[in-house]
């Protein structure tokens, strides 16, 4: 039986010792970086899925107001709350309501829509690239044909 030759500093020639630390320390920033953009797709997903909640709300809430300052500040606080109940965090919340269908005759149809826009940090994942992404959503709500109107 022979044994394999010897290198220079007494491992066998061919010896893969080290190796596996060597690719481990290829991989590890390659991993982390996959890691970090299936979170951040998964923040962006669920504040999409949010805003759009948020923005269903605030039309339903702006609609159910008497007035259209009303309706306003009713989609604001509701869009405010509702993501605030879901844990989603806005860099920047803006909150724009339509309330030209306050100044349709009773007995026609008329609508409000609520835009609910929110930025999203993602600076924290360590991503190249922008520190937050912005989400939009609107949502349309009937008003009431025969409810009294201002």
């Amino acid at each position: 039986m022979s044994r394999p030759p010897i290198g220079v500093e007494g491992h066998p020639v061919g010896d893969a010792s080290g190796s596996v630390s060597l690719e481990f320390a290829v991989l590890a920033p390659v991993l982390l970086l996959v890691v970090a953009l299936v979170v951040a797709g998964g923040r962006v997903s669920t504040a999409h899925t949010g805003v759009l909640v948020a923005a269903q709300a605030a039309a339903r809430q702006a609609s159910l107001a008497r007035t259209a300052a009303g309706a306003s500040a009713a989609a604001e606080a509701e869009a405010r709350a509702s993501l605030a109940g879901q844990d989603i965090d806005c860099q920047r919340l803006d909150v724009a309501v339509s309330t030209g269908g306050f100044a349709v005759a009773v007995g026609q149809a008329a609508s409000v829509s609520v835009d609910v826009t929110c930025a999203v940090s993602l600076g924290d994942l360590g991503l190249p690239g922008p520190g937050s992404i912005t989400v939009a959503e609107t949502a349309t709500s009937v008003l009431d044909t025969y409810r009294e109107r201002p």
